[in-house]
């Protein structure tokens, strides 16, 4: 019976530290990923920094797919033209509460349009 305990304290042991890796960190995760993007948030300042206060001006207006056309006029964003990291995060989504400076948090209400944009 000892051996069993033994070998189940193990494989707990073994696989919460597999856990615990798998939520780290890699060197890369703050540089831009991805196409070349052309859009107005098409990169992250220098240095690693989100970009959500330049993007205020676009609160309002729709969050569009790459192939939608845009709208007549006013604000918009282009998912493709976001950088990454980011989140898109509709009416209810479940988020993590990690802090990760140099993401970019997009809520948008029930019919896509943007309700706010943050860091974090």
């Amino acid at each position: 019976m000892r051996t069993s305990n033994t070998s189940l304290t193990l494989a707990a042991l073994f696989l919460s530290t597999l856990g615990l890796a798998a939520c780290s960190s890699s060197s890369d995760e703050g540089s831009v990923h991805g196409g070349a993007g052309t859009g107005p948030a098409a990169g992250m300042e220098q240095g690693g920094t989100c970009i959500a206060d330049q993007l205020q001006d676009r609160i309002g207006g729709p969050l569009l797919s790459s192939s939608a056309p845009p709208p007549a006029q006013g604000p918009f964003l282009r998912v493709s033209d976001l950088p990454h990291p980011q989140r898109i995060l509709p009416p209810g989504s479940l988020v993590t509460h990690d802090f990760r400076p140099d993401r970019l948090n997009v809520m948008i209400d029930a019919v896509g349009r943007i309700t706010q944009i943050t860091c974090g």
